[in-house]
Parts: structure tokens; sequence; C-alpha cells
């Protein structure tokens, strides 16, 4: 599984009572969409300094979407079919990632009997821009990029990534946002200052 090239595999195990991270299990692919080799992506996130899965603006939208899910969500799934403590959380969703490409997301979060997450495991496919655009249609909830307000289609996703990676939320604050999109548009005075700075 270690080098599988279609699939981006990372596991987290925490400490029940104090929910700090206590084993992190990561696949080469993953290293390789972090931008990063396998050791050096492990050294970084125990020293709590790895880099993001999306570009910035995007991980943005991945937390809000995550909160509003997590606001609304069912109960996890109980293993017994009964209700009650312990379980899962399933999580779907499509984005772009931090190095240039979209992928599909899917997670797990392990909850003992009192609800506290003891592991996740995220398993990231990369998808093409068609299939991205399907899923904003099929499934927008599951695409927080679009779902937040960005409509923007794969194809301009990656097409505007460059001047996407410079846009920080400070630039959002300072700018106006153009119609289809809440950060500015690459190419506009804000995009451009942050690019040449």
């Amino acid at each position: 599984w270690d080098r599988e090239p279609g699939q981006c595999f990372a596991e987290w195990t925490f400490d029940p009572a104090t929910q700090q991270r206590t084993h992190v299990m990561i696949n080469s692919c993953t290293a390789v969409m972090m931008g990063a080799h396998k050791e050096e992506l492990l050294s970084r996130l125990a020293a709590h300094e790895a880099p993001l899965a999306h570009l910035p603006l995007d991980w943005f939208c991945v937390l809000l979407n995550q909160a509003f899910y997590l606001a609304v969500a069912t109960p996890p799934h109980s293993p017994n079919g009964r209700g009650g403590g312990g379980g899962f959380r399933t999580e779907l969703l499509y984005a772009r990632m931090a190095v240039r490409g979209l992928g599909r997301v899917e997670g797990i979060k392990r909850l003992n009997l009192r609800g506290e997450v003891t592991h996740t495991r995220y398993i990231t496919t990369p998808i093409t821009p068609a299939e991205y655009d399907e899923a904003c249609q099929r499934c927008p909830e599951a695409c927080p990029i679009y779902y937040m307000g960005d409509t923007r289609s794969g194809e301009e996703l990656l097409r505007h990534y460059e001047a996407d990676k410079a846009v920080t939320i400070a630039d959002v604050a300072a700018a106006t946002a153009w119609p289809g999109c809440p950060w500015p548009r690459p190419g506009s005075r804000a995009a451009a200052k942050r690019v040449a700075a």
C-alpha cells in the first residue's frame, strides 16, 4: 500500500482524554501530494509544522464546511446499530490540493463510548476536472470550495492555482470580491500585489 501511486493514505491516533495526537501513519503518495519526502513530512508532522493539504483559502473553506457538517450531522454510526456512544463518523469531500491537482477525500473518525475521537483516517484519490465539476452538481455539500461560493470549474481552479496560492485571508478582507468567487480575481490588483511580494 505504501507505493500505491493512485491513493494517498493518512491515519492519526489520539489519546481520548486529552485529544492529543499519539501516532501518525502516512504512505509515500501522501508525502508527494504534500510536496515533500515521506521522512521529511513525518518529521514535520511530529513537530506540528506540516504544510496544509490545500491552498490557504481552500483550507479555510474545508474547515468551515466541516464545522457546518458537525452542526447538522446525524449522530455517529453505532457499531451495534442501536445508537448510543461509540461508532464512527464519515465524511467525503472534493477539493483542490496543495500541490496542483484536484482530489476526492474520504475520511472516517472513530469515536469511543464517550464520543471522543480515537482515530481519523483519510484516503485521497486524484480526480479530473470533469469529475470535480460532476461532484459539484451531484453533491455540492461535499465540495467545500464550491459550496462556500467559488463556482469556478475544475479547469479554472487549476488554471488559477498560482494566483490563488498567493492570496491570503487578509487580501480577501481588504479586497472587494468578484461575483462567483470569494477572493480576488487572478490578475486583479490584490492578487498581483501578492504575487509581486
